[in-house]
């Protein structure tokens, strides 16, 4: 790990006192396109879904309107 530090500090908020790990360096990047090729990698197998929420959703709200607006205009 030549070029970057991992430290722990203590962080004192209000009453509760928590441990926060400090990273400066390469490692805190690596470690976040890491994680962000895992969150494109379940984005794309989660799309249909998404797709199909997205359209029940839709149907929902038009349903929810339609009735909202019968209801008004009685």
């Amino acid at each position: 790990m030549r070029g970057s530090t991992v430290g722990l500090q203590w962080v004192y908020s209000g009453s509760t006192v928590a441990l926060q790990w400090l990273y400066s360096g390469s490692t805190m990047n690596k470690r976040r396109c890491e994680l962000h090729g895992q969150i494109e990698k379940r984005r794309t197998n989660d799309e249909q879904m998404t797709n199909k929420r997205r359209t029940n959703d839709e149907q929902m709200t038009n349903k929810r309107r339609t009735n909202d607006e019968q209801m008004t205009n009685k």
